[in-house]
């Protein structure tokens, strides 16, 4: 049944010409024929008396490349509307390859609330050239440009350079390679100096991975060593002076200790070879002391990444191996401390590889590297998680490991791209990439990313922490 019901939409129809990201965001030479599509709406229908009842609209969209050279990987990534109305179709949704002359078609719905007689729809697309280059149509509102200015490279201190954390004019670098917890100077991000480097005879920070900073005193966690296995409290009131204080080594509760998230007088770690999520009590940075500990041999499978967010702990756990039954991001009810339980679980494909998240509000942003995906995920109830959305690029967002958020900006890290990537959030709906910058020396396997105010910084484990000046084209 076909009803109009004086419904008139506004579709912007003209030919779209896509543009790469400009200034220093890429160092790549445009390959081949830069893509260019023409969109436009076809038909506008209640495609049944179902969807009439519903106030469940359709669109039949034609898209066509007009360029003389293919257009591949291009894909529907949403639609921006007015009136109220909300896209209900899953995105992204992908065309494919259009060679030149080409053209396809694809539906739209939407839902239309009581009272809504007309809307205006601007559908967002990508397209990729033969380099694998991005393109956004329409160009994004803002475009963010990456430059490198400033690196340390240092293979005695900072080798298997992993765990990130800024604090103030300082920036805490864990490196498992050197076995070693680094301070570096950032005070001028154009000139970072190392201030000291501290290491251990006695193996406390063998294999350190992941490290916080609280106050005076910064917590690391070691595995993935016989001697490992652990959480380490280091004094950095000096930071030109850094002690150890205090240690603790469980190799059942700490297990491959991997990651960590400190808030308050708990420190909470994840343990990937027991399958775990452990709670440590720190109020005696001397004595750190396991207070509860939770097991769960599917949804914690290789437990890995985690971020804590009020009463409740986020943990990606996933088969590193590339299963597809064992991706889960789980929500972990953290009240009380002694007995942590898993209040919720979400199973999904997009998750596989992902390590480190961030929270922002009522959405966690979670990468994953095996799907070379990034995900946005609704957390506002932690009963009850949903994905808002997520976006695919093997080229930008390729074995992406880590994110973090700044001013509704998402940064990731693209190890086998050697890539920071800049993914704009402000519509969590539709996020689109922004800005990318690619350096196989200063970001080759790029892993932890930390945004802070106009830079970003970055690890890489051959040894280098590099620093990223963030500007803006409007």
């Amino acid at each position: 049944m076909t009803t109009k019901r004086a419904i008139i939409a506004s579709f912007i129809v003209s030919t779209c010409v896509f543009f790469i990201f400009s200034g220093t965001a890429l160092a790549e030479t445009i390959c081949g024929v830069r893509p260019e599509l023409s969109l436009k709406a076809d038909r506008i229908q209640w495609a049944s008396y179902y969807d009439y009842v519903n106030r469940i609209l359709s669109v039949d969209h034609s898209i066509s490349n007009v360029s003389s050279g293919d257009a591949t990987g291009v894909t529907v990534i949403g639609a921006r509307t007015s009136g109220g109305i909300t896209s209900v179709t899953a995105m992204p949704m992908t065309i494919g390859t259009l060679v030149a002359g080409d053209s396809a078609t694809f539906t739209m719905q939407y839902n239309i609330p009581m009272g809504v007689s007309n809307f205006r729809s601007r559908v967002l697309a990508s397209v990729e050239d033969g380099c694998g280059n991005i393109y956004a149509c329409p160009p994004p509102a803002q475009q963010i440009n990456l430059q490198i200015v400033a690196a340390v490279h240092d293979t005695t201190n900072l080798s298997g350079a992993d765990g990130l954390y800024v604090d103030g004019n300082y920036a805490f670098i864990a490196s498992g390679g050197s076995n070693s917890l680094s301070i570096i100077d950032i005070s001028n991000p154009y000139a970072p100096v190392i201030t000291s480097a501290l290491t251990d005879p006695y193996g406390r920070l063998d294999r350190a991975w992941g490290v916080q900073v609280s106050g005076n005193y910064a917590f690391v966690v070691t595995g993935y060593s016989g001697t490992s296995d652990r959480l380490t409290v280091v004094d950095v009131s000096n930071r030109a002076n850094p002690f150890i204080v205090g240690s603790l080594q469980d190799f059942i509760n700490l297990d491959g200790a991997l990651h960590i998230d400190v808030q308050g007088q708990y420190a909470y770690i994840t343990a990937p070879f027991e399958n775990r999520m452990t709670v440590v009590d720190i109020s005696v940075p001397q004595g750190p002391r396991v207070v509860g500990s939770i097991r769960d041999d599917i949804r914690l499978y290789r437990a890995d990444g985690i971020s804590v967010n009020g009463t409740h702990a986020y943990v990606v756990s996933h088969q590193l191996d590339g299963g597809t039954d064992r991706s889960y991001l789980n929500s972990i009810d953290i009240s009380d401390p002694a007995h942590p339980t898993i209040a919720s679980s979400l199973n999904s494909l997009y998750f596989r590889g992902g390590d480190q998240m961030a929270i922002v509000g009522n959405y966690l942003y979670i990468p994953g590297n095996l799907d070379h995906t990034f995900s946005i995920v609704d957390i506002s109830n932690p009963l009850s998680m949903n994905i808002v959305s997520h976006i695919t690029s093997d080229a930008y967002i390729g074995q992406s490991c880590f994110v973090d958020v700044a001013d509704k900006l998402a940064f990731m890290t693209s190890a086998d791209n050697s890539r920071i990537t800049v993914v704009d959030i402000s519509d969590v709906t539709i996020p689109q990439i922004v800005g990318s910058l690619r350096d196989p020396i200063n970001l080759s396997s790029a892993l932890y990313v930390i945004a802070a105010g106009r830079f970003a910084y970055v690890t890489s484990p051959g040894g280098t922490f590099s620093v990223v000046e963030v500007t803006s084209t409007t």
